[in-house]
């Protein structure tokens, strides 16, 4: 390894950093250097290289206190973790000369630059833990090494995705940010919001939930066969996701729903089709763009509704089911009205039967969302949005994905929270704007 002065242009120090006899392989195990080999060698370039810039930070020489001369110290050992390798940098301490002041100053890699954490490393953990378990973050993460780190722990690894959630809290709602994305004005936009449940942390609580919004233009929804299935499915190939689980009367979600909806294209001009599973929180939530667009277009997910139907007439006899089929051929075909009529009809018919209350829910879903039940066949033959169906699941993909792990996870409210905001960042497609605005916030450049 050598050492190059930038001003003389000149080579001013050279060392060995590994020795090795070459010799002639006899498996494949021989070739190169193994795993730990390479990151020992990357460990001890990284070592004798910080050793040298530790020697010219441009650190302050007058006091903050008084103004009078610094004056050395003594030295400080800070700890500094690379991607790779951990590394303790010698900094200098100083004093002030003034005897009436006698200000101590310990410099630290945190207090210079923010965190002791190299960007890169940072980055690394967010997006793991965000992905998985923080037990399956942390081998993941040593296993690259071959060793434990201490700063890959569970609890550094909880820490560092509370802090950069909360960073994402901010910046999912500050419409300022959108300058830093490249963002097409778009005609028309869907957007989608569900809940998804996520187990409280308290026995007593029981489950919380998080809202979940998505926002695509639906040309870039594309057919695409399912190596699985052998099926053709459908995929979003850019779209936007916005998610809160705080109990703040929806204001989170609804700002982080706008910003989305404004990466995605929304304008004055946009006009919005809005899907939802019929709860009035969701609802809600997709209300709240009204203002923003040219219209919007509010339809009960097809999905939710063909489900609720098929599980009741799974259950029925043929008497019944049979008329339940035609309830639900009314509202594909857009026939709201008679829909709820005959359903109100075989109510009255199970009212003395153990399907009485099923047959009584599933009646009070329809006749709370009537005003949201469209031509559901027209729109299909026309290639309209008006199902979720056959679409990734943001709920599945988002929150069970992460929440609903095998292992025991604690969870609140607040921490669900900021894991939702690295996970919706990284399956928008957006990571690298968002992570750019986060470094922003945590680093700070020496002065």
């Amino acid at each position: 390894m050598g050492s190059f002065q930038d001003q003389t242009k000149s080579i001013v120090h050279r060392e060995i950093t590994e020795e090795k006899v070459i010799k002639s392989p006899k498996s494949i195990e021989d070739l190169g250097y193994n795993h730990e080999e390479q990151i020992e060698i990357l460990h001890r370039i990284q070592d004798n290289y910080l050793t040298f810039q530790s020697n010219i930070y441009e650190l302050p020489s007058t006091c903050s206190a008084c103004g009078s001369e610094m004056k050395n110290y003594g030295n400080y050992a800070s700890t500094f973790n690379s991607v790779f390798s951990d590394h303790k940098i010698t900094l200098p301490r100083r004093r002030c000369s003034n005897h009436d002041c006698r200000k101590l100053m310990t410099f630290t890699v945190q207090g210079l630059f923010g965190d002791y954490r190299h960007p890169d490393l940072l980055e690394l953990q967010a997006a793991t833990a965000a992905k998985m378990s923080f037990v399956e973050a942390q081998n993941q993460l040593d296993a690259k090494v071959k060793k434990h780190r201490p700063v890959n722990g569970q609890l550094n690894l909880k820490r560092t995705v509370e802090r950069i959630g909360e960073s994402l809290h901010k910046i999912h709602q500050d419409e300022n940010c959108l300058e830093h994305f490249k963002i097409k004005p778009t005609n028309i936009l869907v957007a989608q919001t569900d809940g998804g449940y996520i187990k409280d942390k308290l026995p007593s609580r029981g489950n919380f939930e998080a809202l979940l919004t998505k926002i695509y233009n639906p040309d870039n929804l594309v057919r695409k066969s399912s190596k699985k299935t052998n099926n053709i499915d459908r995929e979003i190939t850019h779209k936007s996701y916005a998610g809160s689980s705080y109990k703040d009367h929806h204001k989170s979600i609804k700002a982080m729903t706008l910003v989305a909806a404004k990466k995605e294209g929304l304008t004055k001009d946009t006009e919005i089709v809005a899907l939802s599973d019929g709860a009035k929180n969701c609802w809600s939530v997709l209300k709240s763009l009204k203002k923003h667009c040219k219209s919007i277009t509010y339809i009960l997910d097809w999905y939710h509704i063909a489900n609720k139907f098929d599980k009741l007439i799974k259950q029925l006899g043929s008497k019944y089911s049979e008329r339940l089929e035609s309830v639900k051929w009314k509202i594909w075909h857009g026939k709201a009205d008679e829909a709820v009529g005959r359903l109100s009809e075989l109510y009255s018919d199970l009212i003395t039967t153990e399907f009485a209350d099923k047959a009584h829910t599933l009646l009070k879903y329809i006749a709370n969302n009537k005003d949201y039940l469209v031509h559901y066949e027209l729109r299909r033959s026309k290639g309209e949005v008006y199902t979720s169906s056959a679409i990734e699941s943001g709920i599945e993909s988002v929150i069970n994905a992460r929440f609903k792990k095998k292992h025991k996870a604690q969870w609140n409210r607040e921490s669900a929270h900021k894991v939702l905001q690295l996970r919706t960042a990284l399956l928008s497609n957006q990571w690298d704007q968002d992570w750019q605005l986060v470094k922003e916030e945590i680093y700070k450049k020496v002065a």
